[in-house]
């Protein structure tokens, strides 16, 4: 993993302007023997995986902030980021289930690694990218009080290309066994909208302070880079809208911090990460239709008389349910 970052800013009188750029490079590289899931407690070479792959996200953002002071608090931007992807999979059966001979056989595949036969290969590169404007104002009414409305707007997209080699490639397309066993699948989408965000603050006194927010989260979808019957090729995004009340306070000369919070969730096409049913556990992400949730969670931190020294007590309760059927496809 490289990382670059830049960041500049400039103070007028009126706003302070910033701008963040980041650039990355991310290395994966996996090698897993999954023959104990076929065979629980065997010695027997049965089934390997392997994935390998780099990616290159980016991420440029520029933002107008407020001077402080007054009772309207603002600011806006821009933020464009862009994942480059090149990744490979493959799917290895082991000696004792083809023997090395099948190694030397015009197979579609004829690749042979100290593992096995491998019977398929999956690739896909491409970019997946997102642009979105942005803005808060925040409007202190009274003396004790404080009003927050926000608003995103952004786009989505990606464009990907997604090659499925050898005999598994009939798992996610059918057509490939009249192909030569190669599948070439290009995959392209975009989505647009907005997400907005109110709250409301109520400063009761100098230690305590109650607020409530209601706002809208949304979350990409994507694929899945793994060929089997059970998963899907793509899943779709997902959005919520969460509502929370709570409060904040400080006692005993502010060494004692107390927070407690309720909230509700209301999750349309919930992304959720599950493994195959076969055995081989292979992981992949899907959706299920409708989430609800409720709960309660609080904090209390005590800053003790020694230097550098505090402790944090955390309690939750959560009662998260799917509001749909959902069944394995």
């Amino acid at each position: 993993y490289d990382l670059w970052q830049f960041k500049a800013s400039y103070a007028f009188d009126w706003a302070d302007l910033v701008m963040i750029a980041s650039q990355s490079e991310k290395r994966l590289g996996a090698d897993y023997d999954q023959s104990s899931t076929l065979a629980a407690n065997s010695p027997a070479s049965l089934l390997f995986t392997t994935y390998q792959g780099k990616g290159w996200p980016s991420s440029q953002e520029v933002r107008l902030v407020s001077a402080a002071g007054g009772d309207w608090d603002w600011l806006a931007g821009i933020f464009h980021s862009q994942y480059e992807v090149d990744f490979f999979g493959s799917v290895t059966a082991g000696d004792d289930v083809l023997p090395p001979v099948l190694g030397n056989l015009p197979l579609p595949l004829p690749i042979f690694t100290e593992h096995g036969l491998v019977v398929g290969l999956t690739k896909y590169t491409g970019t997946v990218g997102e642009l979105a404007g942005f803005s808060e104002v925040s409007w202190r009414f009274a003396p004790d009080w404080q009003l927050t409305g926000g608003l995103r707007l952004y786009r989505f997209d990606y464009d990907l290309h997604v090659t499925f080699d050898g005999p598994i490639c009939a798992a996610t397309d059918p057509a490939c066994v009249a192909s030569a066993l190669h599948s070439d699948l290009p995959l392209a989408n975009q989505e647009r909208g907005m997400s907005p965000k109110l709250s409301l603050k109520w400063d009761i006194s100098d230690d305590l302070m109650a607020y409530a927010t209601a706002a809208r989260g949304f979350r990409f979808g994507g694929i899945n880079p793994v060929s089997h019957p059970e998963i899907p090729l793509t899943y779709n995004s997902d959005s919520l809208w969460s509502y929370e009340v709570g409060t904040r306070s400080q006692w005993l000369d502010k060494t004692l911090i107390g927070d407690i919070t309720a909230f509700y969730i209301d999750w349309t096409n919930a992304q959720f990460q599950t493994t195959t049913s076969d055995g081989l556990g292979f992981g992949y992400t899907d959706n299920v239709g409708a989430v609800k949730g409720r709960g309660l969670e609080g904090q209390l931190i005590w800053l003790t008389p020694v230097p550098g020294v505090k402790l944090t007590a955390i309690a939750a309760y959560a009662d998260i349910v799917t509001a749909a059927d959902f069944t394995k496809t």
